[in-house]
């Protein structure tokens, strides 16, 4: 109990802490409620959606089709080749749309 009293009278003694301290309970009594950015209009999203989830294009068929014919780690690198090239599509029709 004696380290905690000497801690305490030392906080207290010293501004620089007592300067810290309250701020940190000036801030305390304010409500800084984060704010959420606007969420885009769903009807402009369930396309995207549906897209996302459609049939491949022409680039994901061929890299498909080449996926039986490498080793193990092309093959991983086609599965994500292939969801790059899909996120990439939705970033641009995101943009077209205006959503970004």
């Amino acid at each position: 109990m004696a380290e905690l009293d000497e801690m305490i009278s030392s906080l207290l003694s010293d501004p620089n802490s007592m300067q810290m301290i309250s701020s940190l309970l000036s801030g305390l009594g304010e409500k800084n409620e984060p704010t959420l950015p606007a969420l885009p209009d769903l009807d402009k999203l369930a396309p995207l959606l549906q897209k996302l989830g459609g049939p491949p294009d022409e680039r994901c068929k061929l890299l498909m089709a080449l996926k039986p014919f490498v080793n193990a780690q092309r093959q991983e690198r086609i599965d994500q080749s292939v969801k790059l090239l899909k996120l990439m599509d939705l970033a641009q029709e995101m943009g077209g749309l205006g959503i970004v």
